[in-house]
């Protein structure tokens, strides 16, 4: 990819990049050897996702997600409306994920600043490419909102307690800090 910003690239085509990322550095921080190699998905990325959308870009949150009351475990009846799901384009999400998702939507649009940095000129899940000065290498980021007017990046971020204590202690936990760099 040539440097620069491209506000709407697939995050699979990011992904299939061959550029350096803050995911990949911190694979190389834990374990060297597996640096390029890709982690299964987890529920909480899982979960992320999906308040992304919510968030960041409520307009597509119905396109992509499907609502369900049905279980998850095995059921033919699950298995079924999820295949429709599939077909069309969605994914399931039982009724608790779905609320969740929702009414932390509703709590962060609440907030004046938030909702003031998720106003329309927020270009959510843009991609940006560029070269680094002292390696020559390849990097990219995937930032959760850019206002170019104002020059500003807005990253989410999701957690169980975010009293300031806690928060701090997650964010040193995930490198929350290397992002920024």
């Amino acid at each position: 990819m040539r440097p620069g910003i491209y506000p709407d690239l697939a995050d699979a085509d990011y992904r299939a990049t061959d550029a350096v990322s803050v995911s990949t550095l911190k694979r190389f921080a834990e374990a060297p050897a597996k640096a390029h190699v890709s982690r299964p998905d987890t529920d909480a990325m899982r979960a992320g996702r999906v308040i992304h959308t919510a968030v960041l870009e409520a307009w597509s949150f119905d396109a992509r997600y499907q609502r369900t009351d049905l279980d998850r475990r095995g059921t033919k009846a699950w298995q079924e409306e999820e295949a429709a799901a599939l077909s069309a384009g969605r994914q399931l999400l039982k009724a608790a994920e779905w609320e969740q998702a929702a009414a932390i939507r509703d709590a962060v649009l609440a907030h004046p600043t938030a909702r003031e940095l998720l106003a329309p000129g927020l270009e959510a899940e843009a991609s940006i490419f560029w070269s680094d000065r002292d390696t020559g290498l390849v990097c990219r980021a995937r930032a959760d909102g850019i206002r170019r007017a104002d020059r500003i990046v807005v990253d989410v971020k999701s957690t169980m307690d975010a009293s300031p204590e806690e928060f701090s202690r997650g964010a040193a936990k995930w490198r929350h800090h290397w992002q920024e760099a």
